[in-house]
């Protein structure tokens, strides 16, 4: 018997009898990070491309790794350590990586990769259960290779056969062109070329809604009988540099009615993000999904029958709708009203409308029972600005506060204050109390772009397409924080 040729055999068999097929079942845990082939020539892209691809990945440990050592080396021993070592390695290396891509949407060859080297795998588990569950799945699984290629080894020791003849690598090839025409030329969604490493960088048209479904609550549970008007006036762009006598003097003598949060921080790396993370209490990053999605709190006042009067974000006669809407009014009105109004002008020509908007809410006595909420999109040029943020409740108390608050916390705080809505910080958002000072970090986002501010050790770590940056002493564990965060709307929400 050939020492070489039957080392060759045994590899053959090991590689591409065993790990291609145990490598194609891994490969659908990818499919934990709903990302779903929804039609059937998505479902033939992807079978085919699992095929073409951990095929392809074992061809290329096969002939780059394993037969440069056997042809040296054709020793039984080392093909048969060698060739197991490999197998396990590749396969555990699929597995690891189909749980990253699961639970945070990044491969191990993005930056991710040298975070996990640094703080350990453990971040890929949620809980300490599911890491022991995946360590000793790991080990069943070097465990069924190793008896596996002992079997075929004794076999092989009895009668020397090659039963998987060169068709493998036809198949495999087939596999490869199959997916990628299907890829180019069908209908197939460019999100599911981010399922597989390999894939990651095609170049089709990537300006294409998300494949991942957004689940975003519709029904809070909300005990609360009461039903207070709701007024939000926000600025595009204001800084709290600007909120002063100078420049706006009737909103500055308000604040002795109001709770202010001297410390709103960002949460986006533009106007119209902060808005959104303002009304949605989520990241930015769910903007381009969130298109034909009403922020949650909408969906309780239709229940309660308020009057909304949402002028959007880009609205310039936001205002004059306004006074339209104050003066045709009937005096015995008595349903409760929101009123939302975005303004993109000047600090002090928004300072004139606000006085003028209170002058005619008082006069036609609609301020009573009624929350107020004044504050910015994005305070300007400078993230590191704050944002002015006043609070207005119906018995007008006075405060001030400096510890750090951010728009995610806005809309729960609000729904909690007026209808007592328990699970409004569980289930709404990503937010918590306004009058909460144990926050440690907080998370600005846009679209391939996040940063981490970490309040505790003043610090930052900023992401931006890949490339990652920080300023002082980063926590860096709490990164895999802020991608769960940016995923949470994913996955299905709890009942």
């Amino acid at each position: 018997m050939n020492r070489k040729k039957f080392a060759f055999s045994w590899g053959r068999k090991i590689f591409f009898g065993l790990s291609v097929p145990l490598s194609c079942a891994l490969g659908f845990i990818y499919l934990k990070s709903y990302i779903l082939p929804e039609t059937s020539s998505e479902w033939i892209y992807f079978i085919t491309n699992v095929i073409g691809h951990f095929g392809l990945l074992n061809a290329l440990v096969y002939f780059l790794l394993y037969s440069p050592v056997v042809a040296l080396v054709p020793s039984y021993y080392i093909a048969r350590f060698w060739s197991l070592f490999l197998v396990m390695s590749l396969n555990i290396l699929i597995l690891l990586d189909g749980i990253s891509f699961s639970q945070y949407q990044m491969h191990l060859n993005s930056f991710l990769g040298k975070i996990y080297l640094e703080e350990g795998i453990q971040y890929l588990m949620p809980s300490q259960i599911l890491l022991v569950v995946a360590s000793v799945g790991a080990l069943a699984l070097a465990l069924f290779i190793w008896l596996r290629g002992e079997s075929y080894w004794r076999q092989m020791q009895g009668r020397f056969s090659n039963p998987i003849k060169n068709w493998y690598l036809a198949i495999i090839f087939l596999s490869v062109v199959i997916s990628k025409l299907f890829f180019f030329y069908g209908n197939i969604h460019p999100q599911l070329g981010t399922i597989l490493p390999l894939d990651m960088n095609l170049p089709k048209d990537a300006l294409v809604t998300e494949k991942r479904k957004f689940h975003y609550p519709k029904d809070l549970s909300c005990q609360g009988k009461k039903n207070p008007n709701l007024i939000m006036v926000a600025l595009k762009e204001w800084g709290s540099d600007q909120l002063n006598p100078e420049v706006m003097p009737h909103v500055f003598q308000m604040k002795k009615h109001a709770v202010s949060f001297n410390n709103h921080q960002n949460v986006a790396f533009n106007s119209q993000s902060g808005l959104f993370a303002l009304f949605y209490s989520i990241p930015a990053t769910y903007e381009p999904l969130a298109q034909n999605t009403k922020p949650f709190f909408l969906n309780e006042m239709n229940k309660r029958n308020y009057e909304i009067l949402d002028w959007g974000r880009n609205n310039e006669d936001a205002f004059p709708s306004f006074q339209g809407w104050a003066h045709e009014r009937p005096e015995d009105d008595e349903n409760p009203y929101f009123i939302s109004m975005v303004l993109n002008k000047t600090p002090a020509e928004v300072d004139a409308v606000i006085q003028e908007m209170v002058l005619i809410l008082q006069k036609k006595d609609l301020l009573d029972n009624t929350y107020i909420v004044m504050t910015g999109g994005y305070s300007g040029k400078d993230i590191n600005q704050r944002i002015p943020f006043l609070y207005f409740m119906p018995d007008r108390k006075f405060g001030e506060f400096s510890h750090p608050t951010s728009h995610y916390d806005v809309i729960p705080t609000l729904v909690s204050d007026m209808w007592n809505c328990k699970n409004a910080y569980e289930l709404t958002g990503i937010g918590q109390s306004l009058h909460d000072q144990n926050r440690s970090w907080l998370l600005a986002s846009g679209s391939g772009h996040f940063r981490i501010t970490d309040l505790q050790n003043n610090s930052m770590m900023e992401v931006l397409d890949g490339s990652v940056k920080t300023e002082g002493s980063v926590r860096n564990e709490m990164i895999f924080s802020a991608i769960k965060l940016m995923n949470k709307f994913y996955r299905p929400q709890p009942r």
